[in-house]
Protein backbone atom coordinates (compact mmCIF):
# COMPACT_ATOMS: atom_id res chain seq x y z
CA UNK A 1 0.00 0.00 0.00
CA UNK A 2 2.82 2.39 0.89
CA UNK A 3 4.61 1.55 -2.37
CA UNK A 4 1.50 2.41 -4.39
CA UNK A 5 1.17 5.73 -2.62
CA UNK A 6 4.84 6.48 -3.28
CA UNK A 7 4.27 5.68 -6.96
CA UNK A 8 1.38 8.17 -6.99
CA UNK A 9 3.55 10.85 -5.32
CA UNK A 10 6.15 10.42 -8.08
CA UNK A 11 3.60 11.78 -10.56
CA UNK A 12 3.96 15.22 -8.89
CA UNK A 13 0.35 16.19 -9.47
CA UNK A 14 -0.96 18.68 -6.87
CA UNK A 15 -4.44 17.09 -6.79
CA UNK A 16 -3.01 13.65 -6.01
CA UNK A 17 -0.59 15.05 -3.41
CA UNK A 18 -3.46 16.88 -1.68
CA UNK A 19 -5.61 13.75 -1.78
CA UNK A 20 -2.83 11.62 -0.28
CA UNK A 21 -2.31 14.17 2.51
CA UNK A 22 -6.03 14.13 3.29
CA UNK A 23 -6.01 10.34 3.30
CA UNK A 24 -3.15 10.36 5.80
CA UNK A 25 -5.06 12.81 8.05
CA UNK A 26 -8.16 10.60 7.91
CA UNK A 27 -6.12 7.53 8.82
CA UNK A 28 -4.64 9.35 11.83
CA UNK A 29 -8.12 10.37 12.99
CA UNK A 30 -9.32 6.79 12.58
CA UNK A 31 -6.51 5.51 14.80
CA UNK A 32 -7.72 7.76 17.62
CA UNK A 33 -11.31 6.64 17.12
CA UNK A 34 -10.30 2.98 17.05
CA UNK A 35 -8.50 3.45 20.36
CA UNK A 36 -11.57 5.10 21.93
CA UNK A 37 -13.85 2.34 20.61
CA UNK A 38 -11.56 -0.30 22.07
CA UNK A 39 -11.52 1.48 25.45
CA UNK A 40 -15.34 1.66 25.43
CA UNK A 41 -15.44 -2.03 24.56
CA UNK A 42 -13.16 -2.94 27.47
CA UNK A 43 -15.34 -0.88 29.84
CA UNK A 44 -18.57 -2.69 28.87
CA UNK A 45 -19.21 -6.17 30.25
CA UNK A 46 -22.26 -6.57 27.98
CA UNK A 47 -20.26 -5.70 24.86
CA UNK A 48 -17.65 -8.31 25.80
CA UNK A 49 -20.40 -10.92 26.19
CA UNK A 50 -21.91 -10.12 22.78
CA UNK A 51 -18.42 -10.16 21.24
CA UNK A 52 -18.20 -13.89 22.02
CA UNK A 53 -20.81 -14.54 19.29
CA UNK A 54 -19.13 -15.26 15.93
CA UNK A 55 -19.66 -12.47 13.42
CA UNK A 56 -19.94 -9.67 15.96
CA UNK A 57 -16.95 -7.38 16.36
CA UNK A 58 -16.13 -4.68 18.89
CA UNK A 59 -17.93 -1.84 17.10
CA UNK A 60 -21.06 -3.91 16.49
CA UNK A 61 -21.05 -5.12 20.10
CA UNK A 62 -20.80 -1.58 21.47
CA UNK A 63 -23.53 -0.31 19.16
CA UNK A 64 -25.86 -3.19 20.11
CA UNK A 65 -25.26 -2.57 23.81
CA UNK A 66 -26.00 1.14 23.35
CA UNK A 67 -29.27 0.38 21.57
CA UNK A 68 -30.50 -2.69 23.48
CA UNK A 69 -29.36 -2.40 27.07
CA UNK A 70 -30.69 -2.71 29.65
CA UNK A 71 -32.10 -5.88 28.11
CA UNK A 72 -34.67 -6.18 30.91
CA UNK A 73 -36.76 -3.48 29.24
CA UNK A 74 -37.86 -6.12 26.71
CA UNK A 75 -40.45 -8.49 28.20
CA UNK A 76 -39.43 -11.31 25.86
CA UNK A 77 -37.36 -12.03 22.77
CA UNK A 78 -40.26 -11.42 20.39
CA UNK A 79 -40.66 -7.87 21.70
CA UNK A 80 -36.98 -7.33 21.04
CA UNK A 81 -37.32 -8.72 17.51
CA UNK A 82 -40.24 -6.38 16.92
CA UNK A 83 -38.18 -3.44 18.22
CA UNK A 84 -35.42 -4.35 15.76
CA UNK A 85 -37.90 -4.67 12.90
CA UNK A 86 -37.03 -8.28 12.15
CA UNK A 87 -40.65 -9.46 12.18
CA UNK A 88 -43.26 -9.01 9.44
CA UNK A 89 -46.24 -6.71 9.70
CA UNK A 90 -49.52 -8.51 10.32
CA UNK A 91 -52.82 -7.58 8.64
CA UNK A 92 -55.80 -9.41 10.06
CA UNK A 93 -59.52 -9.52 9.48
CA UNK A 94 -62.03 -11.85 11.07
CA UNK A 95 -61.09 -14.90 9.01
CA UNK A 96 -57.85 -14.13 7.23
CA UNK A 97 -54.38 -13.18 8.29
CA UNK A 98 -51.70 -11.77 6.02
CA UNK A 99 -48.06 -11.24 6.93
CA UNK A 100 -46.51 -8.39 4.98
CA UNK A 101 -43.16 -6.68 4.74
CA UNK A 102 -40.81 -6.06 7.67
CA UNK A 103 -41.90 -3.44 10.16
CA UNK A 104 -40.88 0.02 9.06
CA UNK A 105 -41.32 1.74 12.44
CA UNK A 106 -38.38 -0.04 14.02
CA UNK A 107 -34.81 0.65 15.03
CA UNK A 108 -33.11 0.71 11.63
CA UNK A 109 -29.59 0.75 13.09
CA UNK A 110 -30.11 -2.45 15.06
CA UNK A 111 -31.66 -4.16 12.04
CA UNK A 112 -28.78 -3.12 9.79
CA UNK A 113 -26.13 -4.18 12.33
CA UNK A 114 -27.71 -7.61 12.75
CA UNK A 115 -28.10 -8.17 9.01
CA UNK A 116 -24.43 -7.34 8.43
CA UNK A 117 -23.35 -9.46 11.42
CA UNK A 118 -25.46 -12.32 10.10
CA UNK A 119 -23.50 -12.37 6.83
CA UNK A 120 -20.21 -12.50 8.74
CA UNK A 121 -21.54 -15.13 11.16
CA UNK A 122 -22.62 -17.32 8.26
CA UNK A 123 -19.17 -17.03 6.68
CA UNK A 124 -17.35 -17.88 9.92
CA UNK A 125 -19.58 -20.71 11.18
CA UNK A 126 -21.09 -22.75 8.39
CA UNK A 127 -22.92 -25.26 10.63
CA UNK A 128 -24.41 -22.89 13.21
CA UNK A 129 -28.15 -22.60 13.71
CA UNK A 130 -28.04 -19.08 12.25
CA UNK A 131 -26.35 -20.36 9.09
CA UNK A 132 -28.62 -23.35 8.70
CA UNK A 133 -31.78 -21.28 9.19
CA UNK A 134 -30.61 -18.63 6.74
CA UNK A 135 -29.69 -21.25 4.11
CA UNK A 136 -32.99 -23.07 4.52
CA UNK A 137 -35.05 -19.88 4.10
CA UNK A 138 -32.80 -18.67 1.26
CA UNK A 139 -33.45 -21.84 -0.73
CA UNK A 140 -37.20 -21.31 -0.51
CA UNK A 141 -37.56 -17.53 -0.55
CA UNK A 142 -34.32 -15.94 -1.75
CA UNK A 143 -30.98 -14.81 -0.41
CA UNK A 144 -32.18 -11.54 1.17
CA UNK A 145 -35.05 -13.13 3.07
CA UNK A 146 -32.71 -15.89 4.18
CA UNK A 147 -30.37 -13.33 5.65
CA UNK A 148 -33.25 -11.61 7.45
CA UNK A 149 -34.11 -14.99 8.99
CA UNK A 150 -30.46 -15.39 9.99
CA UNK A 151 -30.43 -11.91 11.56
CA UNK A 152 -33.61 -12.78 13.47
CA UNK A 153 -31.97 -15.93 14.83
CA UNK A 154 -28.79 -14.00 15.67
CA UNK A 155 -30.83 -11.45 17.63
CA UNK A 156 -32.34 -14.28 19.65
CA UNK A 157 -28.81 -15.43 20.51
CA UNK A 158 -27.82 -11.88 21.51
CA UNK A 159 -30.90 -11.73 23.76
CA UNK A 160 -30.06 -15.08 25.38
CA UNK A 161 -26.43 -14.08 26.00
CA UNK A 162 -27.43 -10.77 27.58
CA UNK A 163 -30.23 -12.32 29.66
CA UNK A 164 -27.98 -15.12 30.98
CA UNK A 165 -25.03 -12.81 31.49
CA UNK A 166 -22.75 -15.58 30.24
CA UNK A 167 -20.61 -15.81 27.10
CA UNK A 168 -21.87 -17.53 24.00
CA UNK A 169 -21.12 -21.25 23.99
CA UNK A 170 -21.83 -23.24 20.83
CA UNK A 171 -23.72 -26.46 21.42
CA UNK A 172 -25.38 -25.31 24.62
CA UNK A 173 -29.18 -25.75 24.58
CA UNK A 174 -30.75 -22.34 23.99
CA UNK A 175 -27.57 -20.94 22.47
CA UNK A 176 -28.85 -21.25 18.93
CA UNK A 177 -26.40 -23.96 18.00
CA UNK A 178 -27.22 -27.57 17.17
CA UNK A 179 -26.27 -29.82 20.08
CA UNK A 180 -25.45 -32.80 17.87
CA UNK A 181 -24.02 -32.95 14.38
CA UNK A 182 -26.70 -33.87 11.82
Amino acid sequence: MKRKRDNLRELHLPEIDRGLEMLGDIEEGCKDLDKEVHEAFLASKEAQLIYTIPGIGEVTAIALVAELCPIERFANVERLCSYAGLVPTNHQTAETSYQGHLKSDANQLVRWLLIEASWVHRRETKRSDVSLTAKRVARRRGKQKGNIAGAHKLLKIVYAVLKRGAPYTPGRPGSGEPTAKP
